[in-house]
């Protein structure tokens, strides 16, 4: 297992003993694209490792505003503190990023997992341990970062530096809209905009066809900064006050 601190969505982990071993104690269950299937305050009885697809997991205030936590691919759990805890509702929202196949265990089955079969017990401790270290990093980004600081860091994660634009600009490797990103970075649609058109004016983002393109420049300091983020807000402190 392994946490990448640029990117929100985990990489996939491949162990077909211990996914036979899962498979032979769970159900089944197909989930299309886009689909919202557990929203805060339902059931959760299953703890849930996912085969294949992507799960988004975040929150929502009350006001609306959305915050995504991480993304999690094959070989990740998650519904693990309501299933050990045996708490009986979910405090998060889950949509698939793409068609997802999950194995859901029933807490007894769960239990017996634990008691019996160590290759399980130490996925899922790693698997709570890596999360807990993305939501580490993620208050250090809310506490420490502004708002455009947290955009330009999401922006930074889909940089695509196989060609130079211009001899000063990357395009995106995907395109996100202002919505996808707010909910990246725990901001609104509106405010994401505004930012946008900041960073254009500072040189440090540009639109070709709708296209955002980053600031080579820019994305070489954040490459040799992002392991600190600290470090990261100081070193361009002029941009993000």
């Amino acid at each position: 297992m392994e946490y990448d601190f640029k990117n929100l969505t985990f990489r996939e982990i491949i162990d077909e003993d211990l996914e036979e071993t899962i498979h032979a104690c769970s159900v089944q269950i197909d989930i299309p694209s886009k689909k919202m299937f557990l929203t805060e305050g339902d059931e959760m009885n299953l703890l849930y490792y996912i085969r294949s697809g992507i799960v988004s997991l975040y929150m929502v205030d009350r006001n609306g505003a959305e915050k995504t936590l991480y993304r999690l691919t094959r070989g990740w759990y998650f519904g693990e503190i309501v299933s050990v805890l045996n708490l009986k509702r979910t405090s998060l929202h889950f949509i698939t990023n793409e068609d997802t196949i999950l194995y859901g265990i029933e807490r007894r089955d769960v239990l017996r997992l634990m008691e019996s079969n160590t290759k399980f017990i130490a996925s899922l401790l790693k698997c709570t341990c890596y999360k807990t270290i993305a939501l580490r990093y993620e208050i250090a980004n809310f506490t420490y970062c502004s708002t455009k600081t947290r955009l330009l860091k999401s922006l930074y994660r889909d940089v695509d530096t196989s060609a130079v634009i211009d001899r000063q600009w990357y395009a995106l490797s995907k395109k996100r809209t202002h919505y996808e990103l707010g909910i990246d970075i725990g901001a609104t649609r509106v405010t994401v905009s505004r930012l946008i058109s900041e960073l254009c004016c500072e040189g440090l983002l540009r639109t070709v066809n709708n296209q955002i393109q980053f600031a080579s420049m820019l994305y070489n300091i954040m490459k040799a900064e992002i392991v600190d983020p600290e470090s990261f807000s100081k070193t361009m402190e002029p941009y993000y006050i």
